[in-house]
């Protein structure tokens, strides 16, 4: 905690690394990956957008009226990217202080389809309204990241009445909101970190 508060200082964010643990005892550091040339509040909107990883001045939330959404799943990126329209000074440091822990049979990594997936398009709707008009191109890559890859991973081993619907959902999104795969972004990362 002491790391933490030195750390923090005039910021009003602090972001670190964290360590994923599997149940067969092994870890992994994670490192996330960051745009040379791109300021760190840029950064920040297009890091991983777990809370976890984390921590936050009250004040940001407060003096903001910035609040979780309830009943729905990936809240954190309906909300954490979004904080960055407050203008919060963000720092980075090295250190891993969360633990991130997987287990088999966690709801994560159930095998039956669940429709709470589509949360997903609450979501970057929410972050979409918040956004999108004074951060395009961050909001674009999260779009990319976010719907094209990694709510397609959680839906494409399923059968096609699931898979169909949901690919016709995000191209129609991908129109109707003109995201292009050409995002300055997106194009810098290799196939392995756009995941």
């Amino acid at each position: 905690i002491e790391i933490l508060i030195k750390n923090i200082k005039d910021s009003d964010i602090l972001c670190f690394n964290y360590i994923v643990e599997y149940e067969d005892k092994s870890n992994e550091l994670v490192i996330p990956k960051y745009f040379s040339n791109t300021s760190k509040l840029k950064n920040y909107i297009m890091t991983q957008p777990s809370a976890c990883t984390k921590i936050y001045k009250t004040s940001i939330f407060k003096e903001n009226n910035a609040y979780f959404e309830e009943n729905i799943h990936y809240e954190d990126l309906a909300l954490i990217p979004s904080l960055a329209i407050y203008g919060p000074k963000v720092e980075f440091i090295s250190d891993a202080f969360y633990h991130y822990n997987i287990r088999n049979n966690s709801i994560m990594n159930k095998t039956t389809f669940s429709n709470k997936i589509d949360d997903k398009f609450i979501a970057i709707n929410n972050l979409k309204e918040k956004l999108a008009k004074k951060y395009f191109e961050e909001f674009e890559y999260i779009v990319l990241k976010h719907l094209c890859i990694m709510y397609v991973i959680e839906f494409i081993d399923y059968e096609k009445e699931v898979c169909i619907p949901r690919l016709y959902k995000v191209s129609k999104f991908l129109k109707e909101n003109k995201i292009s795969v050409n995002n300055k972004y997106f194009k810098t990362k290799s196939k392995k970190n756009k995941i």
